[in-house]
């Protein structure tokens, strides 16, 4: 039984990420609703991660027994009944944990990978700002220098977050494009959008050779920029962020920062100017599918014990 559960578990996690792949790739509502393609993208990989541990959690059969016999107290007999059918291969579920726990080493070796990676190009660039700035404008940084720029650094429990802008730009940009350059900045810094993108490019890295999921990163990196550009859009006007895009694309940026010029500016204006449409209530149940597809995996492996503790 749980051979089956947990290949169904598989098909559902790998077609409904294949499908998402395939939906928000280049789908015209996406640019109107960047923060619900975020949302449906953010649901997809952690269906398809649910589905991929739930699947091996039933597989090996053993260990989820052992878990949930020590959280619910039911007899591990009836346990045994309900995720593997009173059928013993311990073999094969050993092998099977093996190459489950494999795959989550591979995860967290990712991860911990980007996290000291980022975090160390992020120390470097605060302490070269804080030898660098001259002024304060708006309570951003300014650092002399003869390129156009504008990018924010996250900060962490013991640095501030950082909006940096170079002289050149305060020279070029006026007062409506620079005020529509910090809004973009600091949407990014308060929507955490350096999280978004941390975990995209750990799970796209950890997926990347089996090819599931494919647009998750850069559909990410892009979807953020839209998303700060909607803010600054709000709060500067349409035509000063669009005049500032213009003014400030380059696609060169620090590592561990994210840049007001950074991705697809031709693409970004055209945005501003024409204003995608979409349906609401469309963008509301896929965003419901994805949370239902999210929540499945751990309900399949987490529910027949429940019930059985429920029943006791």
């Amino acid at each position: 039984m749980s051979l089956i559960v947990a290949l169904v578990l598989l098909v559902v996690a790998v077609t409904s990420a294949w499908t998402i792949d395939r939906s928000l790739r280049g789908a015209r509502w996406v640019e109107a609703a960047p923060g619900r393609a975020l949302m449906v993208w953010h649901l997809a990989a952690i269906s398809l991660g649910g589905g991929v541990i739930a699947a091996g959690a039933l597989l090996t059969h053993d260990v989820l027994e052992h878990v949930m016999f020590r959280a619910t107290g039911v007899s591990e007999d009836e346990l045994h009944r309900v995720y593997a059918g009173g059928v013993e291969l311990s073999p094969l579920w050993n092998a099977t944990a093996a190459i489950v726990l494999a795959g989550m080493g591979v995860l967290v070796f990712h991860a911990a990978v980007a996290t000291v990676t980022t975090s160390r190009s992020r120390r470097r660039l605060h302490e070269a700002l804080e030898q660098n700035v001259t002024t304060a404008a708006d309570g951003c940084d300014v650092v002399p220098s003869e390129r156009l720029y504008a990018y924010c650094i996250p900060g962490n429990a013991r640095r501030r977050s950082r909006v940096v802008i170079s002289t050149a730009a305060l020279q070029v940009l006026s007062t409506g494009e620079l005020a529509a350059v910090i809004a973009h900045e600091r949407s990014h810094l308060r929507r955490r959008h350096h999280r978004s993108i941390a975990a995209a490019e750990v799970f796209t890295r950890t997926a990347g050779p089996l090819r599931i999921l494919p647009s998750y990163g850069a559909e990410v990196r892009r979807l953020v920029e839209l998303e700060a550009d909607d803010d600054a859009w709000h709060d500067a006007g349409r035509m000063s962020l669009a005049r500032a895009l213009l003014a400030m694309a380059s696609p060169q940026h620090p590592s561990g920062s994210l840049a007001m010029g950074a991705s697809a500016t031709g693409e970004r204006i055209h945005r501003m100017l024409l204003t995608p449409q979409h349906d609401r209530r469309l963008t509301s149940v896929l965003v419901v599918l994805a949370v239902v597809a999210a929540v499945i995996p751990p309900a399949t492996i987490g529910l027949p014990a429940l019930y059985l503790a429920l029943g006791a």
